[in-house]
């Protein structure tokens, strides 16, 4: 997968990660665990990204 980046630094900074093969850890999180994950940040206790899963958010009416 070729990254989409607008800034030309950022862009080829992007096409060397995909070629190293770097890439983010991610851990998913729903709409209802966002104050212990906002918490766990604060303590440090994250190595990688949070990603609000937004099926959890409620649909409305």
């Amino acid at each position: 997968m070729i990254p989409t980046v607008s800034s030309p630094r950022l862009s080829r900074r992007a096409m060397l990660a995909t070629l190293l093969g770097v890439t983010a850890d991610i851990e998913m999180t729903s709409i209802e665990q966002c104050e212990t994950a906002y918490s766990r940040m604060l303590k440090s206790d994250v190595k990688d990204r949070f990603v609000i899963d937004m099926a959890s958010l409620p649909r409305a009416a």
